[in-house]
């Protein structure tokens, strides 16, 4: 039986699993590092990285028009591994930023099964509204890994919008406190 998917899944998916070569080829324009910590001009969002995590690979990178950071904390205190890894992305929004939200509810959903994802609800990040998924899976499906991803849209103006788009993987065993030091992360986004 072949399956045949929607092109804006069968897109997602492939970026995926080309996602790791083409980062590693080229550098990351747009993000800047400061003082502070990381500056993305498109976008007018800074991200400072905060006491604990650290940017692992140690520079930003592109693939297409995306620009992505990964940031990694851990263990936590007191605990041997697993480490919270925690990736931020800025993409050009081409679309309306509830079809984008919609889009991406449906490709996680794909990717781990409907069940183990929540619908979109509202969230917001220093009065900044945005929307967060949870997924009760993560990338080596082996039970132990859960999984949130946060959406924002920013931009200086209607013709120029960014989504910004966070997404953390961490170990069930340690789930509550794991994910509240992901929301404390992503308090270091400003717009």
């Amino acid at each position: 039986m072949r399956v045949v998917l929607p092109r804006c899944v069968a897109l997602a998916l492939a970026s995926i699993v080309l996602l790791p070569l083409a980062a590693q080829e080229q550098a990351a324009p747009g993000l800047k590092k400061t003082a502070q910590g990381y500056a993305h001009e498109q976008s007018k969002s800074t991200f400072a990285v905060p006491q604990g995590w650290r940017v692992e690979p140690s520079e930003p990178v592109r693939t297409g028009n995306t620009t992505l950071l990964s940031v990694r904390h851990g263990p936590p205190p007191g605990q041997a591994d697993p480490a919270i890894e925690v990736t931020i992305s800025w993409s050009p929004l081409v679309i309306k930023m509830d079809e984008a939200v919609a889009q991406e509810n449906l490709l996680i959903g794909q990717i781990y099964g409907v069940d183990k994802v929540t619908k979109a609800e509202g969230f917001q990040v220093n009065e900044k509204p945005g929307h967060r998924i949870m997924i009760d899976n993560g990338p080596t499906r082996n039970g132990k890994e859960t999984g949130v991803v946060y959406l924002f849209e920013a931009g200086p103006d209607a013709m120029n919008r960014w989504k910004i788009k966070v997404r953390s993987t961490v170990a069930k065993q340690f789930k509550n406190e794991h994910l509240k030091l992901v929301e404390a992360l992503i308090q270091n986004l400003k717009w």
